[in-house]
């Protein structure tokens, strides 16, 4: 059997080019009251083809990767739990860029899961706002909202104007020691 190559439709190349543009890079949140932080790395693999996402560190980190699917974008998220929700984005509205849940599988009665992801890119380039929707085992939604700062990115209101260069210094003949 021969294997071809599919290119993302024009549909879903502006939302790949989005989630490419916007979602490469190392991030940090605060979290409880500024007390910790969560980072997350978006990391382009595969030749370019997934964008993988690890989200948080040690036992809990989770795994979600994206790449166009036919006229959509497509996240799996590998959750620590056990379960692999899928969500899939069909367009942008404005400056927010929202996956809804598709399928999930591997999912037991007791677990959360996660069924929608919106990223909102409103604040610029070195700003990320991400809002999780999980469903708990009841049936409730669980939502979360982060601020994430891109790390090396430095805030709008604390850069600075560019330092001029230090005048370059006179060469002068060397002095002659003093006599004793």
């Amino acid at each position: 059997m021969a294997w071809m190559w599919i290119a993302p439709t024009a549909q879903a190349a502006p939302l790949w080019e989005d989630v490419q543009q916007h979602l490469q890079g190392q991030w940090t949140a605060p979290v409880d009251g500024g007390q910790r932080t969560i980072d997350v790395v978006y990391e382009p693999l595969s030749g370019g083809t997934i964008i993988a996402e690890r989200f948080g560190t040690g036992p809990r980190q989770s795994l979600t990767v994206y790449h166009p699917d036919g006229d959509s974008v497509l996240a799996t998220h590998y959750c620590p739990q056990g379960n692999q929700p899928r969500l899939r984005a069909r367009r942008r509205k404005g400056d927010k860029l929202t996956f809804d849940f598709a399928d999930v599988t591997n999912r037991k009665k007791d677990q959360s899961m996660l069924r929608s992801l919106t990223y909102s890119f409103s604040e610029g380039p070195h700003v990320l706002v991400r809002t999780e929707i999980y469903v708990g085992p009841d049936g409730k939604d669980e939502v979360t909202t982060l601020r994430f700062v891109k790390q090396g990115a430095v805030p709008a209101h604390k850069k600075t104007a560019p330092r001029k260069a230090a005048p370059a210094h006179k060469k002068t003949a060397p002095r002659k020691a003093a006599p004793n």
